[in-house]
């Protein structure tokens, strides 16, 4: 899909869900300025449409989770700094809505169902099959307790309390893994 489209779709869907309790594909596309036609093209229905933008969001964090964990401790700030790094403001949105009332625990559950796989094939790839099964239960504790932490301060951004948050789970998965937090800091391949 053109991201321009995309991107209008997104935004109209922002701003519909703070006032319709049920959207349609007509009400979405008139408010995102896109035929029906085009939305088709792409999406067999509403629900589709709102799985994959569930789906957009999960993915960015997981890149951006990538990211704050290849920084270096000592360019953590200047990242942080730069706040909400792959987020534009219609898609803290969208996740604010997502992580919000009674949606957060499916929106997780759909974000485990997502990550993790990601989570092992990254970890897999780079320290081999053995070596994940050995410590899935530390890798899936880590990202059930580093995905909250970003999600949130996408939300609400405190540059202290993330710096403060940051280090502490980086300290505390140092001590599940810490070759594995090494490698992941300096980028190293194994």
């Amino acid at each position: 899909m053109n991201k321009g489209t995309n991107r209008k779709l997104h935004i109209a869907y922002t701003e519909l869900i703070k006032k319709e309790e049920k959207i349609s594909v007509t009400m979405l596309c008139e408010k995102a300025g896109v035929s029906r036609a085009t939305f088709y093209l792409y999406y067999r229905d509403i629900d589709e449409f709102i799985k994959k933008s569930n789906e957009y969001i999960i993915l960015k964090l997981w890149d951006q989770m990538e990211l704050i964990l290849k920084t270096s401790d000592k360019e953590l700030g200047n990242v942080i700094k730069r706040k909400n790094i792959l987020f534009e403001d219609y898609e803290i949105k969208l996740l604010d809505y997502y992580c919000s009332e009674n949606r957060y625990i499916s929106f997780a559950i759909h974000a485990n169902e997502l990550i993790l796989p990601r989570n092992k094939k990254l970890m897999t790839e780079k320290w081999g099959e053995e070596y994940y099964n050995a410590n899935a239960d530390k890798f899936d504790f880590f990202l059930n307790a580093f995905v909250p932490l970003v999600f949130f301060n996408i939300i609400d951004y405190d540059e202290a309390r993330f710096r403060y948050e940051m280090m502490s789970l980086r300290n505390i998965s140092s001590g599940f893994f810490t070759e594995v937090m090494d490698d992941i800091r300096k980028g190293n391949d194994a």
